[in-house]
């Protein structure tokens, strides 16, 4: 099974479908939720916000 996402649905979310939007949403649900948490030197001009 490939962990990539078919060039389809990724082409489909940037059109706006919203089916293939929510199938990106989750196959990077992992990612969003750990960068999400993340704070460090990535983004320091927020912490000045």
């Amino acid at each position: 099974m490939s962990k990539l996402l078919p060039y389809e649905t990724i082409f489909k979310a940037h059109e706006g479908d919203p089916d293939a939007i929510d199938t990106v949403l989750s196959h990077y649900a992992g990612y969003i939720r750990y960068f999400s948490k993340y704070t460090g030197r990535s983004m320091p001009r927020l912490r000045n916000m």
